[in-house]
């Protein structure tokens, strides 16, 4: 289905679903369209695909056999699964489409051999820009990653704060929401406390982290529930560890001298250190629960 409309849809769901194209002013050759418009109203277009579908269904089940296959290969190269696990079956199934389409042309002798193979080649080509232009709407509209800003930037605007393991000022403390008194060295924490961080681990409060998000997101609120949050950090490879044995995505950790249900980060994610300012912000997902060097 082809839609047109001024807005992205907002939400990951429905974002992962489409395959957006974004036409700006003066992209579009007003005489060609002109003349497409002309044609639509002559009947030649659904002349055009009136043909198109009968020549599938002269031999539709061993066209549909060759679609299945030629997707599933087309698939399999993996191009645009770093963006999202749907996006390399939407390029497959429209690039597929348009292949069987040019065979169409070429059989019916709308087209020579070389037009085909230039217009083929020209298509991969788009597919791979568009596949590209894809990460921006999928990366505004994902919960984990927005999580994660919406973190940073309550820490920077003093709304909330992470401690050490003791519930004191950490390393760095400025950089964790904490503020230092100008008459003196004392560290008083901002806001409210989401974590802990010790040494490059940090071990987020699930429910006080989740409730600033939403506090600071304002009118634009996180998408999904806290639980479902929990998972998607998994998913974007943002949980240094998970409880493995207990099949949870928090994990056990003593804090402050209470045991606590914590979800684990690297403290990089929300914070550059200054040992780690030439690391990657996003660390590899890792299945095992370890424990964490005490300071």
């Amino acid at each position: 289905m082809l839609a047109t409309g001024e807005e992205v849809p907002s939400g990951q769901s429905i974002r992962a679903r489409l395959l957006i194209v974004e036409i700006g002013p003066g992209e579009v050759d007003r005489t060609t369209l002109s003349q497409c418009q002309r044609a639509g109203q002559e009947g030649r277009l659904a002349e055009s695909m009136g043909a198109f579908v009968s020549w599938i269904a002269g031999n539709y089940e061993g066209r549909q056999q060759g679609l299945q296959a030629r997707v599933l290969e087309i698939r399999s190269q993996g191009h645009g699964r770093a963006v999202h696990a749907r996006l390399p079956t939407t390029l497959a199934e429209l690039q597929v489409g348009w292949e069987f389409f040019l065979d169409f042309a070429l059989e019916v002798g709308a087209i020579g051999s070389a037009e085909r193979d230039a217009l083929e080649k020209r298509s991969e080509q788009a597919f791979v820009q568009v596949c590209a232009f894809q990460a921006k709407y999928q990366e505004t509209s994902d919960p984990a990653l927005r999580f994660v800003a919406l973190l940073k930037a309550a820490l920077a605007n003093g709304r909330a704060h992470v401690a050490d393991r003791r519930g004191r000022a950490p390393d760095e403390a400025a950089a964790w929401g904490w503020r230092q008194n100008p008459r003196g060295r004392r560290w008083t924490p901002q806001g409210a406390r989401i974590g802990w961080v010790t040494g490059t681990d940090l071990f987020l409060d699930p429910r006080a982290s989740y409730r600033m998000a939403q506090e600071f997101a304002g009118a634009e609120r996180l998408s999904v529930s806290e639980q479902t949050l929990r998972h998607r950090l998994r998913e974007r490879g943002l949980l240094a560890s998970i409880d493995e044995g207990r099949q949870m995505v928090q994990v056990r950790r003593t804090l402050e001298g209470t045991p606590r249900l914590v979800l684990h980060l690297k403290a990089g994610v929300l914070v550059e250190l200054r040992a780690q300012a030439s690391s990657n912000v996003f660390v590899p997902v890792s299945d095992r629960t370890h424990e964490p060097t005490k300071r």
